[in-house]
């Protein structure tokens, strides 16, 4: 489900949008990751126009997919109850066709993700991408036979960011229900339909995890458990 875009759609924003779902994804999440200020201070201006951007476009509502390649130590890490925050951009896919390499799966509950399709090359991929900062919850963490991993996460989202119709969450026990009911679909759906992300290293981090394999701070007042 999704929301109509807001009004006063402006080119520069969207421009910026464009330009990150399909050229400096690397160079924006590699900054934003790495907590580089000086290139973050290079990047300002395409990272605040881009935020407006996304504001501007239609909310997602329901679930999303991601796929990566990611050492056991990082899966661990996903321990049910945690609060994690990711400083960079998410990407994800809302279609459950689109298949990425790696050994781990996250199958997330968006509210406030924003659908690109309007500024991507391609409409098949149904790309959804989170705001900078975006809090998860962690619903669970899944192994099945081959040993791949499921992560389902929850948005926890910015209230100040709603579209739509008032966001009313469900129990995170019912919440994870249906997350495991969609990657079920998903994987049926695999034995008929696949196409491969046109640029897996987009979706490639460990949400909410730096590249040394450390949490990214929460803020105080939230709830977390990072230890």
């Amino acid at each position: 489900m999704s929301s109509k875009p807001g009004p006063g759609l402006a080119m520069e924003d969207l421009v910026a949008v464009r330009r990150y779902i399909t050229e400096d994804y690397s160079l924006l999440d590699g900054a934003l990751r790495a907590l580089d200020m000086e290139k973050l201070n290079e990047l300002d201006a395409h990272i605040r126009v881009a935020t407006f951007g996304l504001a501007a476009l239609p909310s997602h509502r329901g679930p999303v997919f991601r796929g990566a390649e990611l050492p056991e130590a990082i899966v661990a890490k996903y321990r049910p109850g945690l609060v994690i925050r990711e400083h960079g951009f998410v990407c994800v896919t809302a279609n459950p066709a689109l298949r990425f390499p790696g050994n781990a799966t996250y199958v997330i509950e968006s509210v406030n993700g924003r659908e690109v399709e309007l500024v991507a090359d391609s409409s098949v991929e149904r790309e959804v991408v989170f705001f900078t900062g975006t809090r998860f919850a962690v619903l669970g963490l899944e192994r099945d036979a081959s040993g791949e991993a499921a992560i389902y996460l929850r948005e926890l989202p910015d209230e100040r960011l709603l579209r739509g119709d008032a966001y009313t969450g469900a129990a995170d026990a019912d919440v994870l229900v249906a997350l495991r009911r969609s990657r079920q679909t998903r994987e049926a759906m695999a034995q008929r339909l696949r196409f491969a992300a046109a640029r897996p290293d987009k979706y490639g981090a460990p949400i909410g995890i730096d590249d040394e394999g450390r949490y990214f701070p929460v803020p105080q007042g939230t709830d977390s458990d990072t230890t």
